[in-house]
């Protein structure tokens, strides 16, 4: 089962003249633009996104930052809707793996763009690694199998960081046990209710725990690190041990099969869906490394 992942725009660095509105939320204000005041955003490519400088005249193609302990980190998250209708997004950023700062839901009329300033506050000295999710249409809830499929590497686009202060001391990271299958087609993450491959897409359950198993393959040629985090209604969906995220180790033509748990929420239908971050507190690497990727957004119908 192999995956094709969705191609990321390229952005053309070019200076352009602004004349956003600004908006305010609770920790950030942010620029709704439109797209056309924009030279390097891609007219009618359906949602661009990227990071760009205080000005929002280039875009910052860097993903590796260095501060000291008494600097704070302040990114600016560009998002563009260049389709014909107006999309909702959240935007997410986790920190670590473990800890969501506060979520920023977004409304773009067709044509515009925002430009959110985060700030990730005080980070401890060491090893970061911060993911941007943003969220497409995060409050479908339509129960249809067609959509289901349709969301697959499609819903949850996404941008890594990695950020070092004062120190490159990685956290010591504890791997989590699984099953493996030495029998692999399975490129990259899968959603499933057993080892089959089988995708997991609308369950109606009268309890508010659910079991699922998560499927990590490898067709590559060497193995590769990485984390897995879950969100329930976008929120971080904790493992039935207590832990935020699953950290492991895939060879070569091998899939790793983890058996969780999660717990729904009083949602009468509840949004689920699993992130693979490969490479967790590595450098990131744009051109030559795996990019993260969402798996299928499962729909929970609560029955109670």
């Amino acid at each position: 089962m192999k995956k094709t992942k969705s191609a990321l725009f390229a952005i053309i660095l070019l200076a352009v003249t602004f004349t956003g509105c600004m908006y305010n939320t609770e920790n950030s204000n942010y620029i709704v633009d439109n797209i056309d005041n924009y030279n390097f955003i891609p007219k009618g490519e359906g949602t661009s996104f990227g990071l760009v400088n205080d000005d929002r005249s280039r875009t910052v193609e860097e993903r590796n930052f260095s501060i000291n302990s008494k600097e704070q980190l302040t990114v600016n998250l560009l998002v563009a809707n260049g389709t014909k209708i107006t999309k909702d997004f959240i935007i997410l950023p986790i920190v670590d793996y473990n800890k969501a700062l506060k979520n920023f839901p977004i409304k773009l009329t067709s044509n515009q763009t925002t430009v959110l300033p985060i700030n990730l506050g005080k980070l401890a000295s060491g090893n970061h690694d911060i993911i941007f999710l943003i969220i497409k249409d995060p409050n479908n809830i339509d129960l249809s199998e067609d959509y289901r499929k349709s969301t697959d590497l499609s819903h949850v686009l996404a941008i890594k960081i990695n950020v070092i202060v004062d120190s490159k001391d990685k956290p010591k990271l504890t791997t989590t046990p699984f099953k493996t299958n030495d029998n692999n087609v399975l490129d990259g993450i899968f959603l499933s209710k057993g080892e089959e491959l089988k995708r997991w897409l609308i369950e109606e359950s009268s309890s508010s725990i659910v079991d699922y198993t998560v499927q990590v393959g490898n067709t590559k040629k060497e193995e590769y690190t990485y984390a897995i985090i879950s969100l329930m209604n976008w929120k971080i969906a904790p493992l039935s041990n207590g832990e935020k995220a699953i950290f492991g180790k895939v060879k070569p033509n091998t899939r790793n099969i983890y058996t969780e748990t999660a717990k729904t929420s009083n949602e009468n239908v509840n949004n689920f869906t699993s992130i693979l971050i490969p490479y967790p507190y590595e450098k990131v690497d744009r051109i030559n490394q795996m990019g993260v990727e969402p798996s299928i957004r499962v729909a929970i119908v609560n029955n109670n």
